[in-house]
């Protein structure tokens, strides 16, 4: 199996497919850089689902992590758990 950077999928056998095909990825334990102003606390869990469309494909991603910070009134680190939603055509 093909070993692709992190949030990077091939897509080209699901463009030859007919519109309605549908695949899924999983994402489990992936960290990236951020702005410098921030840092994941928790890896990016989450799923992946392309959608074939008669225009190309529809993205949608349920995805979870977290950020550590620092709360500016008692100046103590803070964990804010982040739920992000994903649609792009």
């Amino acid at each position: 199996m093909t070993r692709f950077e992190p949030l990077t999928y091939p897509l080209a056998g699901l463009l030859s497919q007919p519109p309605g095909s549908r695949v899924s990825y999983p994402i489990s334990g992936v960290t990236m850089p951020i702005d410098e102003a921030l840092r994941l606390a928790a890896p990016i869990e989450g799923v992946v689902d392309v959608a074939r469309t008669n225009r190309g494909v529809l993205v949608s991603a349920p995805l979870r992590t977290a950020i550590a910070g620092m709360c500016s009134r008692c100046l103590v680190e803070i964990e804010i758990g982040l739920d992000i939603r994903v649609a792009e055509e």
